[in-house]
């Protein structure tokens, strides 16, 4: 919204919600989120400087907004990326090795939707039977045993291959909308499907951390991909009216 053509009180109204976005993130305290904003901001401003020259104003606006935001969160935000998790990073690697197995077993339909901490019992090994350790040690989580947090290999042990396919059909197609959006040059439509296609590229980075299985990030992808769809339709049907007229 701060790089399109509309008025003043868009560009405000767009400033709040990067402000409220903001704290907002900061607080689910998830090192996947913040790396996907990291990775969706580089994103924006590399494709935006290299075909329209990066102006100043939005990205000095943005670097503002995200500084004050950091300012009275710099504590935790350091904590958080730089403290002990009690082991949470560590723990997530047998989960991997456990998906693996599983796939090997049913690389074709998988183990079905929703089934994988169902299907995993026969495949613990030695690692996940131990009890969990009080939580002041670091290593508390040794023993937590839920689902692999990558949405790939999830996906991939519940659906198979076929499945797997499918779902990076559809981040792509989207992506791939998105792109011919931006392509269009246009001074309103095109900024925002550039937002639109940066934020699924750095969605796509978090899912090899998390697996999103609640709704409202599951929705928000699908509005997401309909509205590049919306976008490059309208855009489309104003070629041709302005070819027919």
């Amino acid at each position: 919204m701060l790089f399109t053509n509309l008025g003043r009180p868009y560009k405000i109204l767009a400033s709040a919600v990067i402000a409220l976005g903001g704290v907002a993130l900061i607080l689910t305290f998830s090192r996947g989120g913040w790396m996907a904003l990291a990775i969706s901001l580089i994103l924006f401003g590399f494709f935006l400087g290299r075909r329209r020259g990066l102006s100043l104003r939005g990205p000095i606006a943005i670097l503002v907004i995200l500084t004050l935001l950091y300012l009275p969160f710099r504590n935790v935000i350091s904590t958080r990326l730089f403290g002990d998790d009690k082991g949470s990073a560590a723990s997530r690697i047998p989960l991997m090795y456990l998906a693996f197995r599983i796939f090997a077993d049913n690389p074709v339909l998988g183990v079905g939707a929703n089934n994988f901490s169902v299907a995993m019992g026969p495949y613990l090994t030695a690692e996940f039977r131990q009890p969990a350790l009080p939580c002041q040690e670091a290593t508390c989580r040794q023993g937590f045993v839920y689902a692999v947090h990558d949405k790939y290999l999830l996906v991939l042990c519940e659906t198979g291959i076929g499945g797997l396919a499918a779902f990076l059909a559809f981040l792509f197609a989207a992506l791939r909308r998105g792109w011919r959006c931006w392509n269009f040059s246009d001074s309103f439509l095109s900024p925002l499907a550039l937002g639109l296609l940066v934020g699924i590229a750095g969605h796509m980075v978090h899912l090899n951390v998390d697996i999103f299985r609640g709704r409202p990030m599951q929705q928000m992808i699908w509005v997401v991909a309909a509205l590049l769809v919306a976008m490059h339709r309208m855009h489309a049907k104003a070629s041709v009216s302005e070819i027919s007229s």
